[in-house]
């Protein structure tokens, strides 16, 4: 029989394990906390190694007018001077594809209609919105609303969030995500109040230049060593998305939670002795969102008894490798392949063993490569301090992806969750058969 799943968060990991789950057979109620027309108005980049997780189910971002990026410029903030330039496009191959620019309401929109989609012979799944989950049940399982009632199921999986209480129950004790120090502003622009930045600087080349359609080119504009903009196209070019990071600071108020917004006021302070292009472009924004950094070390427990959690809840990281979206969808495409041909919740936390040993190094690694700032002072240090702590994740294993930064950002880039998880999957098969006929012949 299929499994009884309860899924709490509708975010993007959520509806991830959703989909997930229905593929691997199973029925899922999803509780979201917030009503159907929440909308975090921000930007996204999918990584190649999920937006391959992506297509693998047969979602196109594209159709929502995302764009491949192809190039990549790293530039100073105050002067514009390029300090170096990356043809993005040429490392498609070695990458296993490209990364993906576009909204998180794109992609939720994408992963929602697909949760909507009725299906035949598959799991089913069913969305419940305003519904807060306060408490967990790690034996039963079991989720406990707001107004009391608690909610059995085969399996529940986290997926609410970095505040998640999960988190604590699973853990064993209390592990806060703790503030780095640093803020993110995270805005959209539409295109057509950026041509009206453009009109200000019609003898510039190079700023017209970046105006120009379709050629899914990424400025990263900093300020060492504390201060970056990244700035992308996505929604059929009708859609400008900017993530700026800043030293936090207590005036700012700014929140953990996605929706939080604050006054422009602070942002046009922040960055009032930049090149005036950017003063500009934010003197057209009107509320945006302001997000606390937050972050913790890698834990080694994906689940206690039949509670799971993933995305956020597990693994909170920074945003300097934009891989926090595209790793809460790889938990997501390894939980499809570990609970496939699962019939009875007795088979569940064997299932959720493999899932622990296949996403802890590689949650890990992520988590502690994006503690590595893009323009922070002897950055190639820091990041070959990771890498070398990193190994502790592969102890007897194989560790040549841990070698440089370099090697080390195509292993992320390329890894096949999915494939991986079933290759575990064939080893312990091939595992239970030989033992059986190792029973078999002493009997």
């Amino acid at each position: 029989m299929p499994l009884q799943t309860i899924v709490v968060g509708g975010g993007i990991c959520g509806l991830s394990t959703a989909i997930a789950l229905r593929r691997a057979g199973h029925h899922v109620i999803v509780y979201e906390r917030y009503s159907s027309e929440a909308d975090a108005g921000a930007g996204i980049t999918i990584r190649a190694n999920a937006a391959r997780i992506l297509e693998r189910w047969g979602l196109d971002l594209t159709s929502y007018g995302a764009l491949p990026c192809t190039n990549r410029l790293l530039l100073d903030g105050k002067s514009l001077r390029i300090y170096m330039e990356s043809d993005v496009a040429q490392q498609e191959g070695e990458r296993g594809g490209l990364q993906i620019n576009a909204t998180r309401s794109d992609l939720h929109q994408l992963l929602r209609r697909e949760v909507e989609r009725p299906t035949t012979g598959e799991g089913t799944i069913k969305v419940l919105y305003d519904k807060h989950i306060v408490d967990y049940d790690a034996e039963r399982p079991a989720v406990q609303l707001a107004g009391g009632t608690w909610k059995e199921a085969d399996l529940v999986i986290a997926c609410d969030g970095i505040k998640s209480k999960a988190a604590t129950i699973i853990i064993g004790k209390e592990l806060p995500a703790k503030p780095t120090g640093f803020s993110a502003f995270r805005l959209l622009l539409p295109d057509a109040k950026i041509r009206e930045v453009a009109q200000k600087f019609p003898n510039d080349h190079f700023i017209k230049s970046r105006f120009e359609k379709s050629t899914g080119e990424v400025w990263i504009a900093t300020e060492p060593p504390d201060r970056v903009l990244a700035w992308w196209c996505c929604r059929f070019d009708s859609m400008h998305a900017f993530d700026i990071v800043i030293p936090d600071h207590e005036s700012y108020a700014s929140s953990e939670e996605w929706l939080a917004r604050c006054d422009k006021s602070i942002l046009l302070e922040e960055f009032r002795h930049w090149h005036p292009l950017f003063g500009e472009i934010l003197s057209k924004v009107e509320e945006p969102l302001l997000w606390k950094i937050c972050d913790r070390p890698p834990i080694e427990s994906v689940y206690r008894g039949l509670l799971c959690m993933l995305g956020d809840a597990l693994h909170p990281m920074g945003p300097y490798r934009g891989q926090g979206g595209s790793q809460s969808m790889e938990d997501a495409a390894v939980v499809e392949m570990c609970l496939r041909g699962v019939t009875d919740r007795a088979q569940v936390p064997r299932r959720l063993e493999l899932l622990q040993s296949l996403r802890v190094p590689r949650y890990a690694c992520s988590q502690m490569a994006s503690t590595v700032r893009q323009n922070e002072p002897n950055m190639e240090e820091h990041y070959q301090q990771v890498l070398d702590e990193a190994g502790k994740w592969f102890q007897g294993q194989d560790q040549s992806h841990l070698s440089d930064r370099n090697t080390f950002e195509i292993w992320m880039d390329k890894y096949d969750a999915a494939g991986e998880a079933s290759k575990a999957l064939e080893r312990i098969a091939a595992t239970d058969y030989a033992r059986t006929c190792v029973s078999s012949s002493k009997i």
